[in-house]
C-alpha cells in the first residue's frame, strides 16, 4: 500500500510522469525541504 499518485501529486513541489509503451513509466518528484526539516 502506498500514497497513490493523486496524493503524491498534491504533496510534491514538482512532478513529471513519462510513459512509453513497451518501455514502462518514469515518475520524477521533487520535494523542497528547508534546513529545519519542514517543507517550504
Amino acid at each position: 500500500a502506498g500514497m497513490g499518485l493523486p496524493n503524491m501529486e498534491k504533496n510534491a513541489d514538482q512532478i513529471e510522469v513519462e510513459s512509453e509503451r513497451g518501455k514502462g513509466t518514469r515518475v520524477r518528484m521533487v520535494f523542497f525541504i528547508n534546513r529545519e526539516g519542514d517543507r517550504h
